[in-house]
């Protein structure tokens, strides 16, 4: 399988990129060459990655949340809302991890869904019943799954998405546009494969299968597997109320089949160690949501990896 590194260089090198963008807040107003290019704003990291690959040097691409906000956390100042509505064009990663662009007014011609073409595949939360994590009350999850780039397909879709944007909003630049999104396939076409293999040796009905969130269900989909979920916060350590959770849970469970915890990759060890105690096998995901501080390996290669570390756990006897 080409590794993600020569796949980004060849992409590059036919785009005639000689660097790489970051998301830092320059726009129109302090850039000497923006003017030259169309800027486009983007809200996620995943989404980001994508933009900036297809970009290439021809636009100008500018994460707005910061590093250490997801965007379904995020919280616009005036600055944000103006640097939006000055923009170009606005991605949206959309199945609502974008809450608060119904907060504020942005133009509607320039604010472009990328999730359109996938609409009907949208998995509502299963169960919005209320809960409590821990002092700050119960509450209630409803809506839409968002992390539907955990599924390799509907990442393709939105990635199409994007260089169809593109094209329109940057017509010379078709063909860089065009091959740097054949790299893009080459490299989910390996993780759909991956992933037809794990479901083809994993039959649903031997294993069980726990989420700490209702988040993986576009993965969990993809494999043909179904799972629960507990309602755990990953900014935090287990209270009470999230253990004595998981244990009401575990005393339903067939005692007969093999108990697996999707878990996400920002958990502490001690939540990793608590559901080990519990009777399950932890399989570590990674939901993308923020750039990697110790590692560069790119979104494509964090979705590949979360179908690798299942593929590891569910297959090992």
């Amino acid at each position: 399988m080409r590794s993600w590194g020569f796949i980004l260089t060849a992409c590059l090198l036919i785009s005639g990129c000689s660097d790489v963008k970051d998301n830092s807040s320059t726009d129109r107003s302090n850039n000497s060459t923006a003017d030259k290019k169309p800027v486009v704003m983007i809200t996620s990291q995943p989404l980001f990655e994508v933009a900036d690959l297809l970009a290439g040097d021809h636009i100008e691409v500018h994460k707005i949340t910061p590093d250490h906000i997801a965007s379904r956390n995020w919280k616009p100042q005036k600055d944000d809302v103006k640097r939006l509505q000055n923009a170009d064009m606005i991605l949206i990663s959309g199945a609502g991890y974008e809450p608060w662009k119904d907060r504020i007014s942005l133009p509607g011609s320039r604010l472009k869904d990328t999730a359109v073409g996938y609409y009907s595949r949208f998995i509502r939360i299963p169960d919005a019943i209320t809960h409590q994590h821990g002092p700050e009350g119960k509450h209630a999850h409803p809506g839409t799954v968002w992390a539907t780039w955990l599924d390799p397909e509907l990442a393709e879709s939105q990635c199409i998405r994007v260089a169809d944007l593109f094209v329109e909003l940057e017509p010379a630049a078709s063909r860089e546009i065009t091959a740097a999104l054949t790299m893009i396939k080459t490299q989910l076409e390996n993780t759909r494969t991956l992933a037809a293999e794990i479901s083809a040796k994993t039959p649903a009905q031997k294993i069980t299968l726990i989420g700490d969130s209702p988040y993986y269900h576009y993965l969990t989909s993809k494999l043909g597997l179904e799972s629960q979920y507990v309602h755990w916060d990953e900014s935090q350590e287990l209270t009470s109320i999230a253990k004595d959770e998981l244990a009401a849970l575990t005393d339903k469970l067939s005692k007969d089949k093999p108990r697996f915890i999707l878990l996400n990759s920002l958990h502490p060890v001690s939540t990793a160690t608590f559901a080990t105690k519990a009777g399950f096998t932890v399989i570590r995901i990674d939901l993308c949501e923020y750039p990697l501080q110790d590692s560069s390996n790119s979104v494509f290669e964090r979705i590949h990896g979360n179908f690798m570390r299942l593929q590891s756990a569910l297959q090992t006897p």
